[in-house]
């Protein structure tokens, strides 16, 4: 065999409702004695995680599947199960469900979506070819508030724990909008130091919350033991020495780059939610710092105002029809077996 290949009409991204199509294009330079070749396409959900204790270790998790479709695309008779010499083209189609979760890598959980294409052969091991791909669902913004253009946050604080060196107030504006990937984010710091210390240093990080939910048996449902676990990473931290004199105040403007992270997202089984918390310090022992801390949506795509809606079962003839009515995953498949060229084959 010299080579076999995933090919995706659309490599970028995928949403929900959309239709994935592409070829799987398998050349050979001589007959393969081969069983079949099957494809096999897989979208899921999954939290696993274990509990070690002296006694017993036990491991919860739960999966999700949101596409799992297995299909033989080519088999061979009793009479010849041999895939002959050339480039063969097999055409895949289907579509994304509408409530497919986007990629997502944790430390007990995971959402990851591929086609794998295997070919069976006797008493060999069987040739494999594996292609992930991306499902960035539209963050619905009509499930948060979003009432003005800013929101500011405010912390109060007689700094110093058993001599009190006087109030500082701390606050802190940032525009009341989702977020994207790679788009910066304005922070606006307004300090005032009614204290006799002065403020030396703001710290802004952004964290991820990750929220897994799983069970002894994978399931959800009935009487099984449900656990929970909880994750928190900093994706980003920054910060910037500043010199708020006692007795007086101080403005500051910082700019942070959203980092590739995956986007906010909700799930029976998985949560991902982002806070961006901004900390001022001042020059005392012990209690010294203030803390601001907002809610942050991010996307990893464009943001509209339209919530994603799931597929209607009553459809016109226009309408693209549901995932789970579609036709089967594989249609009209065509083997070339002795075209002139390779690239005829991808044009096919």
């Amino acid at each position: 065999m010299e080579s076999i290949d995933i090919v995706f009409d659309n490599p970028k991204y995928y949403k929900p409702g959309d239709q994935v199509s592409g070829n799987v294009i398998l050349i050979t330079s001589a007959d393969i004695k081969a069983h079949h070749l099957k494809i096999r396409i897989h979208g899921a959900a999954k939290t696993n995680w274990t509990k070690y204790s002296k006694n017993d270790n036990v491991t919860y998790g739960a999966i999700m599947d949101y596409i799992k479709m297995d299909t033989i695309v080519w088999s061979g008779d009793n009479q010849n199960n041999k895939l002959p010499a050339g480039p063969h083209v097999f055409p895949f189609l289907f579509r994304i469900p509408a409530n497919a979760l986007p990629n997502y890598e944790g430390r007990y959980g995971h959402v990851r979506y591929k086609i794998s294409v295997e070919l069976a052969r006797p008493l060999k091991f069987s040739i494999k070819k594996t292609a992930n791909f991306r499902v960035v669902p539209n963050v619905d913004i009509s499930r948060f508030s979003l009432s003005s253009t800013k929101v500011s946050r405010r912390d109060v604080k007689d700094i110093g724990a058993f001599f009190k060196n006087g109030l500082v107030t701390l606050t802190v504006t940032i525009p009341n909008k989702p977020y994207i990937v790679g788009e910066n984010l304005p922070i606006t710091i307004n300090i005032d130091n009614a204290s006799t210390k002065p403020a030396n240093c703001v710290r802004v990080e952004l964290h991820q919350h990750s929220h897994f939910t799983g069970s002894t048996s994978w399931k959800l449902s009935g009487s099984n033991e449900l656990c929970q676990k909880n994750e928190m990473d900093t994706v980003l931290e920054k910060r910037k020495k500043i010199e708020v004199l006692p007795k007086s105040r101080g403005f500051e403007e910082l700019r942070i780059k959203i980092p590739r992270v995956s986007q906010t997202f909700q799930s029976s089984i998985m949560t991902v939610h982002y806070f961006l918390s901004v900390m001022l310090g001042t020059d005392t022992l012990l209690n010294n710092t203030l803390h601001c801390e907002f809610p942050i949506i991010i996307s990893t795509v464009p943001i509209t105002s339209t919530p994603v809606t799931p597929l209607r079962s009553a459809r016109s003839a226009s309408q693209p029809p549901p995932y789970s009515v579609l036709p089967p995953i594989l249609s009209n498949v065509e083997s070339y077996y002795h075209p002139p060229t390779y690239e005829e084959a991808l044009i096919a």
